[in-house]
Formats: C-alpha cells, sequence, structure tokens
C-alpha cells in the first residue's frame, strides 16, 4: 500500500508518493518512489465550523466536507477553485498547486496534494466491510482532514449503501427473516 513520505533538502521538505517492497534474495525492504508529490507548506487551521452535509451524493458530501475543511484554513471559493495566497485547490480537477505548481499542503496529521484528494473524493469501496471503512478513514486522515466520527458513520453507511453492500449485520437480518419466513409457513 503506498504512503506519503518526506524528504528535507536543505531547508525544505518534499513529499513522494511511495511503496514498500520486500526483496527475497536479499532478505531486505525497498523503497520505491511512485509520484513525486510536490514542496511542503505547513498551514494553520483558523477556524473549527461544523457541517452539516446536505442530502446528495456521497462524492458531493465528501466535495462538500472538503469545502468546508478549507474554508477552516481561510480558503476562498473563485470560481472553480479554492484560492488562499498563492495556493490554488481545484476539487474537480484534483489539483493542489502554488504558482501553478504541484505542492503538498501539511493539515493535521496528513497532506493534502493531487494524490490524496483525488484518493478522496474518487474512494471505490473494495474488500470486507472493516477494509472499506479502514481505506475510507485512511483517506481522510492521508488529505489531512478530521472528520467528526459521527459525520464518518453517516458517510460510510451512505458509501455502503450506494455501492450495495451489505453490512454482516444486515446479512445475519436477512438470513433470520428467511429463517422465520421457512418457519412461519
Amino acid at each position: 500500500m503506498p504512503f506519503i513520505r518526506i524528504k528535507k533538502v536543505k531547508a525544505y521538505e518534499y513529499a513522494y508518493l511511495v511503496e514498500n517492497s520486500w526483496k527475497k534474495r536479499k532478505k531486505s525492504s525497498r523503497q520505491k518512489t511512485m509520484k513525486y508529490l510536490g514542496r511542503v507548506h505547513k498551514l494553520e487551521q483558523k477556524y473549527d465550523s461544523e457541517v452539516e452535509l446536505k442530502d446528495a451524493s456521497v462524492r458531493e458530501q465528501l466535495k462538500q466536507l472538503l469545502i468546508n475543511h478549507l474554508e477552516d484554513y481561510g480558503f476562498e471559493k473563485k470560481e472553480n477553485n479554492h484560492i488562499l495566497e498563492n495556493f490554488s485547490i481545484d476539487t474537480n480537477n484534483h489539483s493542489v498547486q502554488k504558482s501553478k505548481r504541484e505542492i503538498s499542503l501539511q493539515m493535521n496529521e496528513g497532506f493534502m496534494n493531487s494524490y490524496t484528494l483525488k484518493n478522496l473524493i474518487n474512494f471505490k469501496p473494495a474488500g470486507d466491510e472493516q477494509e472499506i471503512a479502514y481505506n475510507f478513514a485512511n483517506a481522510f486522515v492521508s488529505a489531512g482532514i478530521n472528520v467528526p466520527q459521527e459525520t464518518f458513520i453517516q458517510l460510510y453507511s451512505k458509501l455502503l449503501a450506494e455501492n450495495n453492500i451489505k453490512t454482516q449485520l444486515q446479512v445475519q437480518i436477512d438470513e433470520q427473516k428467511e429463517d422465520f419466513k421457512e418457519f412461519h409457513y
């Protein structure tokens, strides 16, 4: 699973998407750089507003949550972008830039960049219920977005419903209904 690694060069930090692989012959791991994610810029959160999600698709709710988060850092909407000083974030094209160069914004415990932004907005559930929940939560943390537990559960439930994924509890209830029908008739 790829992750973001920060390298310090002189006075600046740079973000890279890397992946570890095990080399059997050498009996050691190797780290492969998959993508350069830009220079790291640290931002401080100015506000801590609550977000109330509108009734929309998960993707639209994710964008709404993201925009709210950006506004908490002082970003303002201008045309299709969100701007703060020379920083520009385009949620439609999944770009995070400063003066038209790709960058990574350090926010909370993660980094918002083109990779993490695209990963969050285009999240596709795969695996079992636990894997989906873990990967969905990881998409938020990696992008530097703190989500209240209640909001996460609401989004996660909607994500499962939109993708016709039943939880283990729902499967057990359906099985019990079938057993009850057979027993009752």
